[in-house]
């Protein structure tokens, strides 16, 4: 017989005795193995693409081709050794798996801790669009006050020019000389020296009204540069913390990213090696029932050869005792004993009586072939061998309960032979066996008894030491039923 991988069924059977005890894997069927293979060097693929953070490279997997039948005996050898490394490469997927899921709490910290980052600088960004406004502001009231000072200024300077004309075209400042000279009485120079000295003190104060604006102006145009370039730096602090924060955010959401990707192909890794576990497991049971199938029916050639050899190891033990009891009557016949040869005395001495007993039907080689009648059937006498032994001698006296009380009854009548094992043709013989009833049968001559539960609890012909497996050897005696 043939298996479907073409290994012979007793070659399979002597390569699976030598394989025991492998952890069951299995690969796909012929139809499916090309997919398989083409899933299993994906998965490998991804198991050894290093990340861009860290690489961290899986095992490649085993690609098994299962379409070409196995070679020879090492069929399962070789399923169990590509099983063993299928699951080597899912437990390597899955720890990556695991270590790149390990990963995903502290990714998603550093975002969480990014994103509060950036509220924090979305706080302060507008705390500093809030200080450049009042910044703003402040500028603008300078720019006010600039203006203001400004024009005192210029009012300032208008009238200096004014003075300035008057002077000039009044020929400037008189001198005393003049003004007396000039003057009509005494009051004239009076005024008129009065009238020169107002307009020199106006000059003055507004000489010094001049210089004063001058310098509230210098001072706020300082002011108002101050404004602008705080305004400025607050500004641009601002800016700086809202890029950082952007930055980082980005950064935290790209590792996130990455390690989402990371763990994406992983589990693909592990689902591309799990399926080819599952096609390797499934064709390493698919030998494994090969193999017990092809056990089993060893088992059976075994059996039957064993039965066959049982059957006529029995067919040539019946007939050699057939032969021989034929033999037996056949010299008795001619000696003239007409029921058995001559005895020797029991324990007490007397001479039993010729077989075939006292008040028994049938004696002898007759009963002997009433009992050969039951040889591998008699199924109905199981656990009750007196009664098949008194049946074979119809006796018309009494019988008695087991085979113990007819040993003892025809014993004690002197009929019993006790430790004889030369019985004649046609006696009873008796065994101490473990049941209390004790066993009896027939002795068929030869060395053959015929007795009850001899094959599978059915009549047979055996020896007298296969009786004697079954309990210590008593005797045997002539059928008394007196």
């Amino acid at each position: 017989m043939f298996l479907r991988l073409g290994v012979p069924a007793a070659a399979l059977a002597v390569t699976f005795a030598a394989v025991e005890g492998g952890a069951p894997l299995t690969p796909p069927d012929e139809s499916s193995s090309a997919a398989s293979a083409t899933a299993l060097a994906q998965a490998s693929a991804i198991a050894d693409r290093p990340h861009q953070r860290r690489a961290t490279a899986l095992p490649a997997l085993a690609v098994v081709q299962v379409s070409a039948p196995l070679a020879n005996g090492d069929g399962l050898d070789e399923a169990r050794a590509k099983l063993a490394a299928a699951s080597q490469a899912v437990a390597a997927a899955q720890a990556a798996v695991d270590d790149a899921t390990g990963e995903v709490p502290a990714a998603q910290l550093r975002v969480d801790t990014a994103t509060e980052a950036q509220l924090r600088y979305d706080g302060e960004q507008r705390q500093a669009a809030a200080d450049v406004i009042r910044a703003t502001d402040l500028v603008a009231a300078q720019e006010v006050a600039v203006q203001q000072a400004q024009g005192q200024v210029d009012e300032v300077t208008t009238r200096m020019a004014g003075a300035v004309r008057s002077t000039y075209i009044n020929g400037g400042e008189k001198s005393e000389l003049a003004i007396v000279l000039e003057a009509q009485d005494p009051a004239d120079v009076v005024g008129s020296v009065e009238a020169r000295d107002r307009a020199a003190r106006g000059n003055s104060n507004l000489l010094g009204q001049l210089t004063e604006a001058k310098a509230a102006l210098v001072a706020e145009l300082a002011q108002l540069q101050q404004a602008q370039e705080a305004a400025a730096a607050r500004q641009r602090d601002s800016d700086a913390a809202v890029a950082q924060a952007q930055l980082a955010l980005d950064e935290a959401k790209a590792a996130r990213d990455s390690l989402a990707a990371l763990v994406a192909e992983r589990t693909a890794a592990l689902a591309a090696a799990g399926v080819a576990e599952a096609e390797m497991q499934k064709l390493y049971d698919r030998l494994m029932a090969e193999k017990a199938a092809a056990e089993a029916a060893a088992a059976a050639a075994a059996a039957q050869a064993a039965a066959e050899k049982a059957a006529a190891e029995k067919a040539a033990a019946e007939q050699a005792a057939a032969e021989r009891a034929a033999a037996e009557r056949a010299a008795a016949q001619k000696a003239g004993a007409a029921a058995a040869s001559p005895v020797t005395p029991n324990s007490a001495g007397a001479t039993p009586a010729a077989v075939g007993g006292t008040s028994a039907t049938r004696t002898g080689q007759a009963a002997v072939d009433f009992a050969m009648g039951f040889v591998g059937a008699g199924e109905e006498f199981r656990g009750l061998c007196l009664t098949f032994v008194d049946n074979a001698y119809a006796p018309t006296g009494g019988r008695v309960g087991t085979a113990i009380e007819q040993w003892d009854r025809a014993n004690a009548a002197g009929h019993g032979h006790p430790g004889d094992r030369n019985p004649p043709v046609g006696a009873q013989v008796f065994w101490q066996t473990s049941d209390p009833a004790r066993h009896a049968a027939i002795y068929a001559g030869g060395g053959m008894v015929i007795t009850t539960e001899a094959y599978n609890g059915r009549v047979g012909l055996v020896t007298m030491e296969a009786v004697n497996s079954w309990g210590p050897y008593i005797g045997w005696a002539t059928p008394f039923y007196g």
